[in-house]
């Protein structure tokens, strides 16, 4: 990516957020309950359906999907403020028993999906079949970064002298604690997330499931697929987007 292109696209369209932010963190709470309610509910569904436990995913895999997801639409909903000053609500409902997909923009006039990835080799904006709008964001974020809210309001050390005060002087593990305290308090966490565009969806980007794609393989399920250097991201453009979808 060449000087340009950061200057011009990058920069002026990426926001920055800390762990202080409210939306930030309701986005952990959201991320816990629904990665909770998740794991209950595949546990309940493999009870009663006798499914073998190896297909239920990770609560740390749902957790993380969840949370990235969900600072997307926290950095779109930013951006739209910073720059356009216009004000979005999200959804922050955890209810599995709405059918298909509704907009990630609640009350919007189009339905819109806002996607986001801390994949940073990936070259394709995706959107559920059924959506009109689809906005892809890319996210950088520590990969401690939940030990880093722990060390920024004092609850790491707090674990960490709890820790040591149990263990013997000449525990081995005693002396990894100031590694770890040294380590987490290194940096502050801060979280970088760049709105790179969006599209209107139409049946020539709909990718079929079993398709095969440039750079990713084959496609697992039906949905919009669009090269990121396609997408639509001026400001001309997000003035559109706001007149035809919000």
């Amino acid at each position: 990516m060449n000087h340009k292109c950061i200057v011009e696209k990058i920069v002026p369209n990426t926001v920055m957020f800390k762990p202080d932010d409210l939306d930030f963190l309701r986005s952990l709470v959201f991320s816990l309950a629904k990665s909770y309610k998740k794991i209950k509910d595949i546990s309940e569904t493999n009870k009663a359906e006798n499914i073998n436990r190896e297909n239920e995913r990770y609560f740390g895999q749902i957790f993380f999907d969840t949370f990235i997801g969900k600072i997307g639409e926290i950095a779109f909903k930013k951006f739209l403020i910073n720059k356009f000053s216009r004000k979005i609500d999200l959804d922050w409902e955890i209810s599995d028993q709405i059918a298909g997909f509704k907009s990630d923009i609640p009350n919007s006039k189009k339905i819109v999906s806002i996607k986001s990835t801390d994949t940073l080799d990936s070259i394709w904006a995706e959107a559920p079949q059924n959506a009109d709008i689809g906005i892809f964001v890319k996210v950088a974020i520590p990969k401690d970064f939940f030990m880093k809210i722990l060390a920024h309001i004092s609850s790491l050390k707090k674990f960490l002298r709890f820790v040591e005060e149990r263990l013997e002087k000449d525990d081995s593990v005693s002396k990894l604690l100031n590694f770890v305290e040294e380590t987490a308090y290194s940096e502050e966490m801060q979280i970088k997330a760049c709105i790179l565009g969006y599209y209107n969806t139409n049946p020539e980007l709909l990718k079929r499931k079993g398709q095969e794609i440039p750079f990713l393989g084959e496609v697992h399920e039906d949905k919009f697929m669009i090269e990121y250097n396609k997408l639509l991201s001026t400001d001309i453009d997000w003035l559109n987007f706001i007149k035809i979808a919000l």
